[in-house]
């Protein structure tokens, strides 16, 4: 044996030694021993499995197993038990199959070698990787149970685990089933996995939490007719609902939104209302009966006139849900309101002469109306000739001229209010020519039509010239394309002036003059008297006659401009300022006669007012003629003065024949010739409701001669 052969078999001998299953020690005496024979005994190793088998396969795809085993000499492989179609290298051992349907399959795999043989027998398990097949619910309210059956495919049949979920969430672990009671509104991951031997599925998702609807306000039950209204509707729930209105009256809204509701309300009644929230967990409704009650509403017209210790009456009505109150909120002192019945009783005394405001309330538990008006109380004044307003221009006290018939006052308007001065009446107001004037607020009753008739009438004392550009305006009322009026000072000659036009643009006016200046310095009565039924108008100076026109005019001279007192106020500005004193103004929806003017103008001239609180009593003061011829006329025109304006009547025993006008107090007789030589008394009485003047006078008859001439022939 050669030393090749020797090394080869020592290195058999190694190899047999640490391959052989169940190696033991050998002495190494032994071994040197072995080594220095010339012949070496060489041991075979039986085959042994050194790795696990793959006990699980995916249905329908490949399946692998590389079996090793220890052995000398290298062992072969094969199956013995084995699905169709598996295989297996008999050298490397390698197990290739395309797994077959879900099941359990034996296989026995033999690994062998000269010394012996080894076997491996296992349990193939041939199945399919769970998918989860079902659809997660996402949604979820609070308080109420969450369940979701989880489904999974699989075999062997999956088990169920939770990975992550919100807390108290439970599965089981058979059947799949999540079960779980949400506290809190919110989003939540859930991660939930199906396993089984052969793989895992897992499904990811989110469950939202809402809470159902639940309306919080409380609803407004009281509504009024005719106004707006609104129940703003509050409501918790997630996610925030959204409102609707399943029961509601015509007309009712609401945003669904905000939940809003509005609503105008055409009438009175009980109305049935349902408003629902709503959200995906659900939702609430609130239902209730709005009631809509009716405010007051005043009917009546009231009543605007009274007189000084004249009771005075008015029943305020309403209609509106009962019962309604009546209250004064404004009223004139002493007038008083039942307020059951709504009946107003007052009556008005000298001191509440004039315009007095009323302001009338009437309430119920809806709510209030209120009627404001005004009564006007006309003066006791005792006036000549029934005018509508007068002036007297007397004071001006906290910048208010008063009108004493129907408190048309005039109101200070310039940069000051004029002064006063002494006049025959008492007292007049003197202007400055330069910026003062009073302001009466349109007067409706002196808008005239173009066949109205109306008196002006005013005295004046100026020393001051009207001559140049501009007349010189003592009262007037301008309005453009309205009518216009004014009375004043000419500038041709300072002469009186009385300007009438009629409303628009036709041009019907006149302008009126008259022939005598009245800027001398002493006191001038002016009238002016436009007569609707004649046509005519005419100007007064001191009692008579100074110019007349015939003129008829086809429009009104009404106008919605202010009444002015010493200056006239144009559509530009103010102009045409008076200087000078102006006393008893006043006006008449009437053409004064020429006996009434001259009335005034000796009134005024004995210091006699147009008007007073009391009447005057009458005072004759013309002077009678005393001698009457016998069988001729004897006439005796008498005067006098007193408010009101006096009759005349004759008193005692008067001749026969003798009669007496008792408006204008003219006397006239046809003296009797047989009365020659007699002395006859006469009595003529003015009378008036302040009592009674009597003149008594005698007239003395003169005989009358005749003498006669005898005829003398030539």
């Amino acid at each position: 044996m050669n030393n090749e052969a020797s090394t080869n078999q020592i290195k058999r001998v190694y190899r047999l030694i640490f391959q052989s299953r169940g190696a033991r020690l050998w002495p190494v005496g032994l071994l040197a021993s072995l080594l220095a024979l010339s012949v070496v005994t060489v041991f075979a190793l039986a085959p042994t499995f050194t790795t696990d088998p793959v006990t699980t396969a995916v249905s329908g795809q490949p399946y692998s197993y590389d079996a090793d085993a220890t052995g000398d000499p290298v062992p072969t492989y094969t199956l013995t038990t084995f699905p169709t179609g598996m295989t297996i290298d008999e050298i490397t051992g390698q197990i290739n199959w395309t797994a077959g349907s879900p099941g359990d399959y034996n296989v026995s795999i033999v690994a062998q070698n000269a010394d012996g043989t080894d076997f491996q027998n296992y349990v193939l398990t041939v199945g399919t990787i769970p998918l989860i097949t079902s659809t997660p619910i996402t949604d979820a309210v609070v308080g109420q149970a969450y369940a979701y059956d989880v489904d999974a495919t699989g075999s062997p049949v999956p088990t169920y685990t939770l990975t992550t979920a919100p807390s108290g969430m439970t599965i089981n672990e058979t059947t799949g089933e999540i079960a779980w009671t949400p506290a809190a509104t919110g989003d939540f991951d859930v991660v939930v996995e199906a396993v089984n031997v052969i793989g895992t599925d897992i499904q990811t998702y989110t469950i939202s939490v809402a809470s159902v609807p639940a309306i919080t306000s409380m609803a407004v039950t009281e509504a009024v007719s005719g106004t707006l209204y609104y129940y703003p509707v509050q409501a918790t729930g997630v996610p925030t609902p959204t409102f609707s209105l399943p029961v509601h009256p015509a007309g009712m809204q609401i945003n669904t939104s905000t939940g809003l509701i509005s609503w105008l309300p055409p009438s009175g009644g009980d109305f049935s209302v349902t408003v629902q929230a709503t959200n995906t967990a659900g939702s609430d409704t609130q239902s209730y009966t709005l009631h809509v009650s009716v405010p007051p509403s005043i009917t009546s017209t009231p009543v605007t006139n009274g007189s000084v210790g004249t009771p005075y009456a008015y029943t305020v009505t309403a209609t509106g849900d009962t019962p309604i109150t009546y209250t004064l909120a404004t009223a004139p002192a002493g007038m008083t309101i039942n307020e059951t019945t709504g009946e107003i009783t007052w009556t008005p005394t000298e001191a509440q002469v004039g315009v007095n405001p009323v302001s009338v309330q009437a309430i119920n538990a809806a709510g209030m109306d209120t009627q404001n008006f005004e009564v006007t109380v006309p003066s006791t004044a005792v006036c000549l000739y029934d005018p509508v307003s007068y002036w007297p221009l007397d004071e001006v006290t906290n910048d208010v001229s008063p009108d004493v018939i129907w408190s048309n006052n005039g109101i200070c308007s310039g940069a000051t209010c004029p002064g006063v001065a002494a006049a025959p009446s008492g007292a007049a107001l003197d202007f400055d020519g330069v910026d003062d004037g009073l302001d009466v607020s349109n007067p409706t009753r002196l808008d005239w039509n173009n066949d109205d008739s109306f008196s002006i009438q005013v005295w004046v004392n100026s020393s001051q010239s009207c001559a140049g550009d501009d007349n010189k305006v003592i009262v007037g009322s301008f309005s453009s394309n309205e009518g216009a009026w004014w009375l004043g000072c000419g500038s041709t000659s300072n002469e009186a002036v009385f300007y009438l036009q009629g409303a628009g643009s036709g041009g019907e006016a006149i302008s009126l003059k008259g022939t005598q200046a009245i800027n001398d310095g002493q006191w001038h009565q002016i009238t002016a008297v436009r007569d609707g039924s004649a046509n005519q108008t005419r100007l007064y100076v001191d009692g008579l006659l100074d110019a007349s026109v015939t003129f008829n005019y086809n429009s009104t001279f009404a106008n919605s401009s202010l009444l002015h007192i010493g200056y006239y106020g144009t559509v530009h500005t103010r102009d045409f300022y008076f200087d000078g004193l102006i006393d008893e103004l006043i006006i008449y929806n009437r053409a004064l006669s020429v006996t009434e003017i001259w009335q005034h103008y000796t009134n005024t001239q004995a210091g006699v007012a147009y008007c007073a609180a009391t009447a005057v009593t009458p005072s004759i003061v013309s002077t009678p003629a005393l001698e009457a011829p016998g069988g001729g006329q004897y006439t005796y025109q008498a005067q006098a003065t007193g408010i009101p304006a006096p009759t005349f009547a004759l008193g005692g025993m008067p001749p026969s024949g003798m009669q007496i006008d008792a408006a204008t107090g003219l006397l006239t007789w046809t003296v009797d010739e047989n009365l020659a030589g007699t002395s006859v008394e006469i009595r003529v009485q003015a009378n008036n409701s302040g009592g009674t003047d009597e003149q008594i006078f005698s007239v003395d008859v003169l005989t009358t001669f005749f003498i006669y001439l005898p005829l003398i022939e030539k």
